[in-house]
């Protein structure tokens, strides 16, 4: 499995255009399945729309949860990044959730509105996902630290659990991190 990170951006509406639709295209052929987290819908667009409902009213939602509101301005409050599987992989819809959800609770955002949109447009099997860094109920941004190394080590656990190590580069880092930080590792 490899993870990719996006940039990030300001607008659910756009990241909801682009995952949720078929390269310059209204159509949504490239779908295979949408599966929410932490939203009252099962309607793309209305998840969108709640998760710009939450972004702008995070300072309301510090107030109810009994935090002061205000701090740091944000300017990116949708997250997102893919999970894609090697071509000669299958995994089936529930493995890709599973994994979804797994990556979800190592950056710490199990908590927050996400949609997974798997895509068919392409030869190997990945999923999207759209996150909101706002926790929906405290209002608290999320600054998902590390996220490049945690996405990295899940994926090499994976790959390990699937008894074939497919990046051999992932395994040396996270070895060469071990021994940086004292840890004995026989990785290689």
């Amino acid at each position: 499995m490899v993870p990719f990170i996006t940039k990030g951006g300001e607008n659910f509406r756009r990241a909801w255009l682009y995952f949720c639709h078929d390269k310059k295209a209204s159509t949504n052929d490239r779908i295979g399945w949408i599966e929410f987290r932490n939203l009252m819908t099962d309607c793309p667009k209305e998840a969108w729309q709640l998760m710009e409902y939450t972004y702008k009213n995070r300072n309301r939602l510090k107030e109810s949860a009994g935090r002061r509101p205000g701090g740091r301005s944000v300017s990116k409050p949708c997250y997102s990044y893919s999970l894609s599987w090697h071509p000669d992989e299958c995994p089936d819809r529930e493995e890709m959730i599973a994994l979804a959800d797994e990556s979800l609770r190592v950056l710490s955002l199990d908590e927050h509105q996400a949609m997974m949109v798997c895509h068919t447009d392409e030869p190997h099997p990945h999923l999207h996902l759209i996150i909101n860094r706002i926790q929906p109920e405290t209002g608290i941004t999320a600054s998902p630290s590390h996220s490049k190394r945690k996405l990295s080590d899940l994926a090499l656990s994976h790959e390990q659990s699937q008894g074939l190590i497919r990046c051999r580069g992932r395994e040396r880092g996270q070895s060469r991190r071990k021994q940086a930080n004292g840890e004995f590792s026989l990785v290689r």
